[in-house]
């Protein structure tokens, strides 16, 4: 489920949460270790609204602003620009995501993905997906 906090999320109040995560990747540059932080505005299984940041070391960093509606129900919808330049770390580019999910069962999602990334005026790419979520 987006809606989610994906880290370990330090709740100072039930609509207030910062959330952090180790991250790791690698590129052609070799391997890289990060850091991301996320303040969650709103309750976390409920419509919130996440502003977030993440480095990582030869690879990139981002700025994240991302909405979920309604991430506790049947249904659930979620919104997020980024602004970055991972896996790259050359020039700053926007990444527009939106996601439906709908829960199949108790704790099994079946979400739709669309997506639009662009570094320039020039070029870009759409992005489509399906996914099958078992949340433990």
């Amino acid at each position: 489920m987006e809606g989610r906090s994906r880290g370990i999320e330090l709740r100072f109040h039930p609509m207030f949460g910062i959330i952090n995560r180790l991250q790791l990747g690698i590129n052609d540059k070799g391997f890289g270790t990060g850091w991301e932080g996320k303040l969650r505005l709103g309750e976390e299984i409920g419509t919130n609204m996440v502003l977030g940041a993440s480095t990582a070391q030869a690879l990139g960093t981002a700025a994240i602003i991302q909405f979920n509606w309604n991430p506790g129900t049947r249904f659930y919808s979620s919104g997020t620009m980024q602004v970055t330049n991972l896996p790259v770390g050359g020039d700053f580019g926007i990444r527009l995501i939106g996601e439906l999910g709908f829960r199949v069962r108790e704790r099994v999602w079946l979400a739709a993905r669309a997506s639009h990334n662009a570094r320039d005026v020039q070029s870009g790419g759409l992005g489509l997906g399906l996914g099958l979520v078992y949340s433990g």
